[in-house]
């Protein structure tokens, strides 16, 4: 079970409007992408037009290296589970996976196939206790294991899966996530995933492709994607960052650079190669700063004045707002072990490891 998938400069128009606009990937066997964005930057109109539902501007996917770009949804085996399960209200729960293989297009079935291997999809996602149960029954988070089932039954060489967690509560979300990490495992799956969620696009993805307004702004692993962002989108999208306008002095190539933040200097990581002179954007998580009463003098991190807005202890931790002189805001968050020692009004001074701020790309 499962293919690899390539997807190049693919453009997906509505009427003038441009939802996908010139994406390219490949999802290599057994590997799971994860489409992660807000609503309405593409994400979902990029799955359906993977799956055929909607027709390409341009562009091409194959599958398995087979070009399927003008192929009818049925040709593709690929199969999709929704946001919204869908399921036969008349039917068995045996029934509803069992339909797939009813108008799958592969060879023809016996009945006591379809069951046999229906019951053997509902083995995966740990229903086959409940075979026999009608979906009205059940409870959300097992109505769409069904769903699930459902979209493996046929054996798909890709399958995608558009938002399927979001209507469930958070222990439910978390169970499900484990179970097709799990299901991905054990069947060699190559899946697409689309959320807006960013602790699911973690849990779920090898790699994760953080999209805006059509286009994929980075993708790489999860944890390259919080450590290192590419742009000041993908450091506000995933896990927010404070952002620091500046401008960069010297260094762009020796991996760190010195950069101007508007009276003090600055030197951080330059892992995208912003050159000398760019104006440019510091993204730093609120973890990574402290903030003190005076400066530490710690050889190897920046420090720079402001005033502070508010603190408050939030029993994980301590958040400690501030405002630069040129009236840029900045949250830290102390962790709980950190006495919160400054108040608001106090003149103090925000400093950071050079190892912890990251150079960022001004956005077009």
């Amino acid at each position: 079970m499962g293919s690899s998938i390539e997807i190049t400069d693919l453009t997906v128009s509505y009427k003038g409007f441009t939802a996908v606009d010139g994406v390219s990937f490949t999802v290599d066997r057994g590997q799971t992408l994860v489409l992660l964005g807000p609503s309405g930057c593409g994400k979902s109109s990029l799955l359906n037009a993977i799956a055929g539902f909607v027709p390409i501007t341009s562009g091409s996917v194959k599958l398995g290296g087979r070009e399927i770009t003008a192929a009818p949804p049925q040709h593709r085996r690929m199969s999709m589970v929704f946001q919204t399960h869908a399921l036969f209200p008349h039917l068995t729960v045996l029934g509803n996976v069992a339909f797939g293989l009813k108008v799958w297009r592969g060879p023809k079935l016996s009945k006591g196939e379809r069951e046999s291997r229906a019951l053997a999809a509902l083995r995966l996602v740990h229903l086959d206790d409940k075979a026999s149960r009608y979906p009205d029954s059940l409870s959300g988070g097992e109505r769409q294991r069904v769903a699930i089932a459902r979209a493996l039954v046929v054996d798909p060489e890709v399958l995608l899966l558009d938002e399927p967690l979001s209507s469930l509560d958070a222990r439910l979300r978390e169970e499900l996530r484990y179970e097709l990490s799990r299901i991905s495992a054990e069947q060699h799956l190559t899946m697409i995933y689309v959320t807006h969620d960013q602790e699911e696009a973690f849990a779920l993805g090898d790699q994760i492709a953080v999209m805006r307004a059509g286009k994929v702004q980075q993708r790489s692993t999860g944890e390259e994607i919080y450590r290192e962002p590419r742009t000041p989108f993908v450091a506000r999208f995933v896990g927010g960052s404070n952002l620091l306008p500046c401008r960069v002095l010297e260094g762009s190539s020796a991996g760190h650079a010195l950069v101007d933040l508007g009276g003090e200097t600055a030197t951080v990581r330059n892992p995208w190669g912003v050159v000398d002179g760019a104006e440019a954007f510091i993204a730093l998580r609120d973890h990574a700063i402290d903030v003190r009463a005076e400066a530490s003098g710690t050889a190897g991190r920046n420090s720079v004045p402001a005033t502070v807005t508010l603190a408050r202890y939030m029993g994980s931790s301590g958040v400690v707002g501030v405002e630069r002189p040129d009236g840029l805001a900045l949250r830290a968050r102390l962790p709980a072990s950190r006495p919160i020692d400054v108040e608001p009004g106090q003149q103090v001074f925000v400093e950071w490891d050079r190892e912890s701020g990251t150079l960022l790309k001004e956005e077009a």
